[in-house]
């Protein structure tokens, strides 16, 4: 009897010690996953952005904000560039540092490009004839959206507006597009030689498109005092 009890508290005392070591050994698994996450705002109304494309540039992931504004990413941990390239706003990045298990701020307020008539010294003429047919993702633009001429205002992308029309569906119509005032330190309008980017403004929706222009007179490089005539204006969403 006494044999078999000493036996049984060998096996007792093994299997203890198996399921210590067995403990010590276990690995717990470590979250490497963090959220960025954030609310895109219009700076000039402080009003939240419907369908703007937040890009993180870092791991190519891209989101569409919300009716409220909002979008998020999953990421592992580390610091990303949050950025944003809409046809209809300034673009912005946001340096944004992601920890385990934790969500970081990813808002941003961007800049929309003011449609505007500046009036410098110096202009040319662009005309849109209706056999232009302009468009937005092969479709016909409707009375009430605008059509304007955008340039660089600081060398580094920053596009100002320097002029603008809208589209009449029925007529032809002309762009006044303005040039720089060189009297001026401030880039006003359009240099010599610059290329001009057209962009239409969607007045159903305020929707901003760039768009590309053939012509059938003169370029797309401005020169004052021209009359340009456009034979095809198109713009697409992407």
């Amino acid at each position: 009897m006494k044999k078999y009890s000493i036996g049984l508290i060998a096996i007792i005392f093994t299997i203890l010690v198996g399921c210590s070591k067995s403990s010590d050994n276990t690995v717990t698994p470590t979250n490497t996953q963090g959220t960025i996450s954030g609310i895109i705002t219009d700076a000039s109304t402080n009003q939240p952005i419907t369908g703007i494309t937040v890009t993180n540039s870092q791991s190519s992931q891209s989101a569409v904000t919300d009716a409220k504004g909002a979008y998020s990413f999953s990421v592992a941990v580390g610091t990303y560039t949050v950025s944003i390239a809409d046809a209809g706003y300034k673009a912005a990045t946001l340096s944004v540092t992601v920890t385990a298990g934790n969500t970081s701020a990813g808002n941003l307020s961007i800049t929309p490009f003011f449609w505007k008539k500046p009036k410098t010294n110096g202009n040319a003429t662009y005309a849109i004839r209706t056999t232009a047919n302009p468009t937005i993702d092969g479709t016909a633009l409707q009375a009430g959206d605008l059509v304007g001429a955008f340039y660089d205002s600081t060398g580094t992308g920053i596009l100002g507006c320097a002029g603008y029309s809208s589209w009449t569906v029925s007529s032809n119509i002309a762009v006044t597009v303005w040039g720089d005032d060189n009297t001026t330190t401030e880039k006003e309008g359009f240099a010599s030689g610059d290329a001009i980017q057209w962009k239409i403004k969607r007045s159903s929706d305020g929707k901003v498109f760039n768009a590309t222009a053939t012509y059938e007179s003169g370029t797309g490089a401005y020169s004052a005092n021209g009359t340009i005539i456009l034979s095809s204006l198109k713009a697409v969403s992407k």
